[in-house]
């Protein structure tokens, strides 16, 4: 980064306060990669510029030391943006990170993918996702549900836009020829959205039993795993593509119900995360949907109270409308972006004592 364009005020010599904003603002941004990084940036600016920065080294130590490295990326993009406002002129030489492809409405003859679609919210999507255009393959591991899901959906159409494949989430040894199949089948794939999922029984949520907490994990989330991995490659590989993974508020923090089942979402939270960040780069954008209590079959596992609970059709339209807009991350309903905001902030002494 060169200097040499803002150094000099209109009479030649060095802006003293014009320099001194400049050389506070890069040394902060200077720590931050220093924390993270090494020290080659520090080696650059004493070196070529010990006249104008010799009062920052003194700070240097004090600060890198202070924030917690959570906070680094946050004054390091600060810090990028004050230099951008304050000198425009060296837009050129600060790399901006990459952005996700523009939004654009729903393509009404893309094809998709819904896996847990007999019931509940993945039924729900399929409903409105086929209204919109898309041709879908349904997924669910029961077979008379999911073909009158099919049927239902076939019959408002004037042509028949989802179609049935029985499997089972945690049969992963099936997953290559299979998906190889509904590609063939559909003429290529454009979005796939993971809604199954399994909860502990009614009245198991309190007790410790492995065989319950392996199952959600199985499905919630390897069986999450076995299926957008190669799907993930494939949306790379053609720089387009979406994908759709229905989390929940329960795996953002570890609560003393049902540990088995947060553990589970929590998994899938992060590894929807991870994708997001590896495939943002090539076009494709990954959603992460965290539903609070949807009135399903599964709501009817949930022990003690269950505030805002939403019909599917509703979460549904939350879903679409991000889709929409390639959000990367929404709650529905949204007012559990507030409850889990405050439920994050909640010392852990206080948090423990809560029994829901």
């Amino acid at each position: 980064m060169s200097f040499d364009r803002y150094s000099r005020s209109s009479g030649g010599s060095p802006s003293s306060s014009r320099m001194r904003r400049a050389s506070a603002s890069i040394f902060f941004l200077s720590s931050s990669i220093l924390f993270a990084g090494g020290g080659t940036f520090k080696h650059t600016l004493t070196d070529s510029h010990k006249g104008h920065m010799s009062w920052y080294r003194h700070s240097l130590t004090v600060i890198i030391t202070i924030p917690p490295f959570d906070c680094i990326t946050c004054a390091l993009q600060g810090q990028v943006d004050m230099l951008k406002w304050m000198y425009p002129f060296m837009e050129e030489n600060v790399s901006d990170s990459p952005k996700p492809a523009p939004a654009t409405p729903l393509n009404p003859r893309r094809r998709g993918i819904i896996l847990g679609a007999s019931d509940g919210l993945g039924a729900e999507l399929a409903r409105q996702l086929a209204r919109e255009g898309y041709t879908l393959a349904l997924l669910a591991r029961r077979r008379e549900k999911l073909e009158a899901v099919c049927t239902a959906i076939n019959s408002t159409l004037a042509e028949a836009r989802a179609f049935a494949y029985v499997h089972d989430i945690s049969e992963y040894d099936e997953v290559p020829d299979l998906l190889r199949k509904i590609v063939a089948d559909l003429g290529g794939l454009d979005l796939v959205v993971f809604v199954a999922g399994v909860n502990s029984p009614p009245g198991g949520i309190d007790k410790y039993n492995f065989e319950n907490d392996r199952k959600m994990v199985e499905v919630n989330l390897i069986g999450a795993m076995a299926w957008l991995t190669p799907i993930a490659e494939m949306f790379q590989s053609a720089k387009a593509g979406q994908i759709v993974g229905i989390s929940s508020v329960a795996g953002d923090r570890g609560r003393v119900g049902n540990p088995g089942y947060n553990t589970s979402k929590a998994g899938l939270t992060t590894y929807l995360e991870a994708l997001r960040n590896r495939l943002t780069r090539h076009g494709v954008n990954v959603l992460t949907v965290k539903p609070g209590f949807l009135k399903t079959e599964m709501l009817k596992a949930a022990q003690g109270a269950t505030p805002f609970a939403i019909e599917p059709e509703k979460a549904a339209e939350d879903i679409l409308r991000a889709m929409k807009k390639r959000k990367q991350q929404i709650y529905t309903a949204s007012i559990w972006r507030w409850i889990m905001l405050a439920i994050q902030h909640t010392p852990s002494f206080i948090f423990r004592r809560l029994t829901f």
